[in-house]
């Protein structure tokens, strides 16, 4: 944009600005760096002059547009700290309507959702960007102003989208500010909304079905913006030791075993969906995470949701793509914590993991069961999965080491250097 096209950007009528904005609009659609923008100070100049526009309420036909112009343009890393500003910040607080006084907690009181959810987008993309607009968003009250619109999501009228990205900044700045999680979690009572959040969208799933309870796409995007919300609230070292075993983990732990119980439409969601969910429960200490399994109306321990969890491993253990170790991680620490913590669990994940042996012919590590695939990982160059990985197995044999070594004894001697590998990791988890 040269230095004339800003000139009438700034003096020109309501006309000449909708029409300057729409040809930047379409024009840089799908760009990510203004080094043109560079000379002459050009950059600073448009920042101005849109958040002018802004506070001006008489062109707010165009207010949709200029917030459009600037969720692009924060696209740009370059020197967009130096031009952020609390005045800037707080404007767009207020188009995202979380300066709506508590006497107008109803979705009437917006006027226009459009710019709310540019305004939502403009936010996410400088909080990502931009260390300074992180300290300012830390101390200006915007975590308070989404905590306070949690009240507004049974009410039909607000889009989806303006959750959804409610969600993406608060994690966005639970994420990269982590002074700010204890205001959220224990000042705002952020655990409390979000779960209550986490209860309503499966209380608006379809059920009936065959498959339980039904999650759609909004639900599904919507939910794994909260759970990775609450994996920030809850990371190891956020939470007192006092509120590991609370009612609050208790109903947690309660209502993420009903998300495991879930399914998605469509089905591709559902590693995705999961993934969270696992993710969210390596936070919660064993004595919590037994309560995953119930008894139901026989009086048997219901083992559902560790099924579920046990096919989620199984199932990325068979992907190729991306980082194992982190893909795999989360469920084998919960499995683990959780066969440690309950008799029951342990027992029944081991039939599954390490059914009794049959075949004494072939490698450990060879073949598609679950027991193959985990044996295939004591040899990973990753020396904090290898390690992972044992100790789970040596937690199944009641943290038995000679127990342990016998599962893998095989008649044949060329397994020799597979088992002598294993019992060394099995001592290292004991020592």
């Amino acid at each position: 944009m040269d230095s004339a096209t800003l000139t009438r950007l700034e003096s020109g009528n309501l006309s000449d600005i909708k029409s300057i904005l729409h040809f930047f609009l379409q024009r840089h659609a799908q760009t990510f760096s203004f080094s043109e923008l560079n000379q002459d100070d050009r950059r600073k100049k448009l920042w101005s002059i849109l958040f002018k526009h802004l506070n001006n309420p008489s062109l707010g036909d165009c207010h949709e547009d200029c917030l459009a112009c600037l969720r692009i343009l924060s696209r740009d890393k370059c020197n967009l700290d130096s031009l952020m500003n609390s005045q800037w910040i707080e404007t767009l607080l207020l188009k995202a309507g979380l300066r709506t006084s508590e006497n107008h907690m109803e979705a009437a009181a917006y006027n226009d959702f459009a710019v709310v959810i540019e305004s939502l987008k403009v936010l996410s993309n400088l909080l990502f960007q931009s260390p300074q607009a992180q300290a300012i968003c830390c101390k200006n009250g915007t975590a308070d102003g989404i905590i306070q619109r949690l009240r507004l999501y049974s009410d039909h009228q607000l889009p989806h989208m303006v959750k959804f990205f409610d969600m993406k900044v608060l994690f966005l700045l639970t994420a990269l500010s982590p002074d700010i999680r204890p205001r959220v979690r224990d000042n705002l009572h952020g655990l409390i909304y979000l779960m209550e959040i986490l209860d309503l969208i499966l209380k608006q799933g379809t059920t009936g079905g065959p498959m339980g309870i039904v999650l759609h796409e909004e639900q599904v995007l919507l939910s794994c913006e909260v759970l990775k919300v609450l994996f920030n609230l809850t990371v190891r070292g956020n939470l007192r030791p006092e509120d590991e075993d609370d009612s609050l983990s208790l109903r947690l732990v309660e209502i993420l075993r009903e998300y495991l119980l879930c399914t998605t439409l469509p089905l591709s969601f559902l590693d995705s969906f999961y993934s969270n969910i696992i993710n969210l429960l390596t936070n919660l200490s064993g004595s919590v995470l037994k309560h995953l399994v119930v008894i139901d109306n026989s009086q048997a321990p219901n083992m559902d949701a560790i099924a579920v969890i046990l096919n989620f491993l199984d199932n990325r253990l068979d992907q190729k793509q991306g980082s194992l170790t982190e893909s795999i991680m989360p469920a084998i620490t919960v499995l683990l914590e959780c066969s440690r913590s309950s008799r029951e669990v342990r027992k029944y994940v081991r039939q599954i993991v390490l059914p009794p042996l049959r075949d004494t012919h072939t490698r450990p590590e060879e073949g598609n069961t679950l027991r193959n695939k985990l044996c295939s990982l004591l040899t990973s160059p990753h020396s904090h999965l290898k390690d992972l990985v044992a100790e789970f197995l040596f937690a199944l044999c009641k943290e038995n080491g000679k127990k342990n070594c016998q599962i893998f004894l095989h008649i044949n001697i060329r397994f020799y250097s597979t088992i002598v590998h294993f019992y060394i990791l099995c001592v290292k988890c004991t020592s």
